[in-house]
């Protein structure tokens, strides 16, 4: 830049930086605070899970722990807490019948605008197919 140019802008009380800038971060978002909910039991012995109870995309939508693993988690203690249809971990193949259960299902899925065919298209996968098929873990 020309000296008359940067002289005029300094006339106007403009400055030009003699130095490259540096970009200033902002201070980072404090991460949301997840609430410790002591009337729900799963969370009290579930620790772990409680930022996807609180933060998952099923907790965005109303879908808590005992709608795919049961239990009753208003129980605060074992094993009234695993009474009733109780699922728990489920193992490889029946998390695919499990999450299939709700993602395959064209009237559940519709109100999200998801997908259906996730399940089908892992069936005829490599991995669909050894695991369904083969068993293979």
């Amino acid at each position: 830049m020309s000296r008359a140019i940067v002289f005029s802008l300094s006339m106007l009380g403009l400055h030009l930086p003699t130095e490259p800038a540096v970009a200033i971060a902002e201070p980072a978002t404090p991460q949301a605070v997840v609430r410790q909910d002591t009337a729900y039991g799963c969370i009290t012995c579930h620790a772990d899970k409680r930022t996807a109870f609180v933060l998952g995309v099923h907790a965005e939508r109303g879908i808590q722990c005992e709608h795919c693993h049961g239990g009753d988690p208003s129980q605060l203690e074992l094993p009234a807490a695993h009474r009733g249809r109780y699922v728990g971990t489920p193992g490889k193949t029946a998390t695919v019948a499990l999450c299939g259960s709700c993602h395959s299902d064209p009237n559940q899925m519709r109100q999200y605008g998801l997908p259906v065919g996730q399940v089908a298209e892992f069936r005829t996968s490599r991995h669909g197919r050894l695991l369904l098929a083969n068993g293979d873990l």
